[in-house]
Parts: C-alpha cells; sequence; structure tokens
C-alpha cells in the first residue's frame, strides 16, 4: 500500500511537471476563431507569429528530408496550403500594413473573404511573385498595400468581380494599375475606367475566345496598354472594319505587317491612329503591334533588342 501511494504521488507530481511546459499536448492549431480575433482587432502579429510557428513544425527541421514529394503531401493538407497561402499573403503585403487594413472596420468583410479562401490567395499570389519581365515586374517582394485597397474597392463596388473572369481581371487591376497617359496623343489612362472598359468589351462580346482562360499575369499584360481606352476602342473597330479575317483564328499580330515601316512624315500627335496612318520605325510598329493584340483581349508586351524593338 505504501509503495502504491508513493508511485501516485510520483505519478500526479510528472503529470503537474508536464502540464506546466510549454510544449504540451495543448500545441496551438489553426482555426477560425483566432483568424477572426485578429481581424476584428486588427492585429496579426501574434497571429502571424502562431501559423509561422506552426509551419515550421509541419516541415522537416532537416533539410536533407525536404523533397518534392514530402511538398506535395503537405499540400494536398488543406489546412497546411491554407496556412501557408495566409502566411505569405501577410508577408507579401507586410504584417503591420494588414493589421492597418483590418482595423477599418469596413474592410474585414474583404479581407475575411480573402483570407479564408485558399483557392483566391493561391490566384493572388501567383500573380504577385516577381517577374522577370521587367514591364509587369513588382519592384520589391513587398506589394503595397494599394493593391488590397483597390481589389477592396472592386469587390465593394462590383460584385462580378466576385469570381471567374471578372475576378482575374480585378487582381490585375489592383496589382498593375494601369495609370498615367497614352502613347503620342497623351489621354489619360485611369485603372478604374481600363477595368470597366475590359469588362464591357468582354460582356459585348468583343475581344477573343481565349481572353475567358486567362490567367491573373496575363490579364496584367493586356490592361498595361499605353494606349486610351478610346484608342482601343477604335483599334478593335478598325481591324472588323479592315482586316476582319484576323480575329477568329486570332491573329490579329499579323496586322503589325501592315504598319508602314518608314520614317512617320508627321509626329504622332493622334496616338495609334497616326502610327497606322504614317507608319513608323521598329519603335512605333512595336508599341502598335502590343497595342493592338491587348485591344481585343491578347496579353502582350513590347521588347527592346540592342537598337531595335519588337
Amino acid at each position: 500500500m505504501r509503495t502504491l501511494k508513493k508511485e501516485t504521488v510520483r505519478l500526479l507530481i510528472v503529470c503537474i511537471v508536464f502540464l506546466s511546459l510549454p510544449g504540451n499536448l495543448h500545441a496551438w492549431q489553426p482555426n477560425p476563431k483566432d483568424l477572426d480575433a485578429a481581424i476584428n482587432t486588427g492585429d496579426f502579429a501574434g497571429y502571424f507569429a502562431n501559423i509561422s510557428a506552426w509551419l515550421d513544425q509541419k516541415t522537416p527541421a532537416d533539410l536533407g528530408k525536404i523533397s518534392e514529394a514530402t511538398m506535395k503531401d503537405l499540400i494536398k493538407d488543406p489546412v497546411f496550403r491554407n496556412t501557408l497561402d495566409q502566411r505569405q499573403f501577410m508577408e507579401k503585403h507586410g504584417v503591420a500594413n494588414i493589421s492597418n487594413f483590418a482595423k477599418v472596420e469596413a474592410n474585414r468583410t474583404f479581407l475575411t473573404w480573402v483570407l479564408k479562401d485558399t483557392q483566391l490567395m493561391d490566384l493572388y499570389l501567383e500573380a504577385a511573385t516577381p517577374s522577370r519581365d521587367k514591364h509587369r515586374e513588382l519592384n520589391t517582394y513587398t506589394i503595397g498595400i494599394g493593391s488590397l485597397e483597390r481589389w477592396k474597392q472592386l469587390y465593394t463596388e462590383d460584385p462580378d468581380s466576385r469570381e471567374g473572369i471578372y475576378l482575374r481581371l480585378a487582381m490585375a487591376s489592383a496589382l498593375w494599375p494601369p495609370g498615367g497617359t497614352s502613347f503620342g496623343s497623351g489621354l489619360p489612362i485611369e485603372w478604374m475606367s481600363r477595368y470597366k472598359h475590359y469588362k464591357t468589351a468582354h460582356q459585348n462580346k468583343e475581344l477573343v475566345a481565349s481572353f475567358d482562360k486567362l490567367l491573373v499575369g496575363d490579364y496584367g499584360r493586356v490592361i498595361g496598354s499605353l494606349a486610351a481606352d478610346s484608342e482601343l476602342a477604335w483599334g478593335r473597330q478598325m481591324v472588323r472594319a479592315w482586316r476582319p479575317d484576323l480575329i477568329d483564328k486570332e491573329q490579329i499580330p499579323r496586322i503589325v505587317s501592315e504598319v508602314w515601316r518608314r520614317f512617320s512624315p508627321f509626329p504622332f500627335s493622334n496616338g495609334m491612329i497616326t502610327v497606322l496612318e504614317g507608319g513608323g520605325k521598329c519603335g512605333p510598329r512595336s508599341v502598335f503591334g502590343t497595342f493592338i493584340c491587348q485591344a481585343f483581349g491578347i496579353p502582350a508586351v513590347g521588347v527592346a533588342q540592342p537598337a531595335h524593338a519588337a
């Protein structure tokens, strides 16, 4: 009996000591309650630390054991994937920036919608990864919070932007908002108007069929046109009237061969219309070729070469 009592006391002591240790059986796990708390309080510091530690525990500590098969198995776990996306999303924008964004009550519904949807974050993060294409490259690893402000504005003002084609178009508009003035004509370019321009053109069936299947980054190479919205509309109308045979098979790039290769006898004060009227050397023809593809919803960028452009 005395031996039994000693064993019981020793067992109780061991249990108490074990429960007092930091790494007990009730380790932190990703859960909606803590995410909601972070959003509603506008404080993501603790939540970010928790998900970072949890993700570290899930991945092999020995780098030699990290393989493609191991990572694929981890990614198949929906909780792991969503948590990883959340972490990358916060890190891309900056934890402090996300916290400040959430402090505005009107932003919380949008932020909840994004952070709880893995597919949304997958699309956005894939596009937000820096590209080698200098025309669309994000200058730093961190994305400015302005991209989130723009995306939230579209989410609020246009319910169509929450799914499908217009969701991807909205993401591109948020990440790479076109702005400034158009080539030659100097007409203003505004990012929200550009989004609406392409949405309307798509609804009116003015764009090529492949526009429906583009990735977010591809839409960025469409909406980033150096032409004004009115010039994009003119370009589509011009091809339909002049070379409608190029539309069905999406052979729009061939129109560049129709642009006169010479020194233009007059300045490009009327933008893309002037380029077609007067022709030009490689620079203007490159700009026009990029423009006419983008007008129909085909991703395109101008390419600089030594003493040449294409």
